[in-house]
């Protein structure tokens, strides 16, 4: 019985490390087909669509499915993605620019900054996970989404720490980049989201 638990976990594993690479492929993949800035948002979403099939036991026919959303949501994808892309890129210019002013040495100006990339990065970890599970009106998508993250702030700090780990682990091992860093950020990511979202669900439905 030992034996044969010890051979399950393994293969548990196998398949968590199997999952992830094709997840970082086809992130990869999609997103450098998209010219990067239009090919984000909807990598982002599909494989996130991916990692949710996983955990429900539907993880067929991953390759024609991720193309199939790709393709579906490159458009509504877009809309939503490129404004936060937008400020991502104002915020690397001012970083850019308060540097060569030199006044990083002061410790509001730093403090300010690590603020704000705390913000965006909760922000880029809740857009595709509700993407996903809700339908949500195009026009009422962003304020939806602070809604929810204001609401559910346990999860939502569970998945800055997630982020902010892979982060810190690719840049010191970046050989893991090519291979596993996205897909595994990823996977985990919907998986705290998915888990928040169903019990969301049941407690309503309770309630009903």
């Amino acid at each position: 019985m030992k034996a044969q638990t010890f051979v399950n976990r393994v293969y548990n594993l196998l398949s968590i490390l199997y999952i992830c690479a094709k997840l970082n492929i086809l992130f990869l993949l999609g997103t450098l087909l998209g010219g990067i800035i239009f090919g984000l948002g909807p990598s982002l979403i599909a494989s996130h669509e991916l990692a949710k099939d996983y955990y429900q036991g539907k993880g067929n026919q991953t390759i024609a499915k991720f193309v199939r959303v790709y393709r579906q949501e490159f458009k509504r994808a877009n809309s939503i993605f490129l404004p936060f892309e937008l400020i991502v890129v104002l915020l690397l210019l001012d970083i850019r620019f308060i540097n060569d002013l030199n006044w990083t040495q002061y410790s509001i100006v730093n403090n300010l900054f690590l603020s704000i990339s705390i913000l965006l990065m909760s922000y880029f970890t809740l857009i595709a996970p509700i993407y996903i599970f809700y339908e949500v009106d195009t026009k009422r998508y962003h304020r939806t989404l602070i809604q929810f993250a204001i609401r559910n702030l346990a999860p939502l700090l569970l998945a800055i720490i997630w982020i902010g780990f892979c982060v810190v682990v690719s840049f010191s091992l970046p050989g893991l980049i090519p291979f596993y860093s996205f897909g595994t950020w990823i996977f985990v990511n919907q998986g705290i989201y998915l888990q928040t979202f169903e019990r969301n669900e049941r407690l309503i439905n309770g309630s009903d």
